[in-house]
């Protein structure tokens, strides 16, 4: 039972972080350089991780 727990929190905490990952990297870029090319990305990345997260919860895998 425990085990099986700790490796539910593990695998959700690691997707949740694989997910920000990205975001926060491409969101440093944006505000470093500032072209919008980058700013684009961001809100891009950003939008694809609310819905995937959204998909996740509606399926109940979150």
């Amino acid at each position: 039972m425990i085990p099986a727990l700790l490796t539910a929190l593990s695998r959700h905490y690691l997707d949740l972080y694989a997910g920000l990952v990205p975001f926060a990297v491409v969101t440093l870029l944006a505000l470093t350089t500032a072209p919008g090319a980058l700013h684009f990305l961001a809100a891009w990345s950003a939008v694809r991780f609310v819905t995937r997260t959204l998909r996740r919860i509606h399926h109940g895998a979150a």
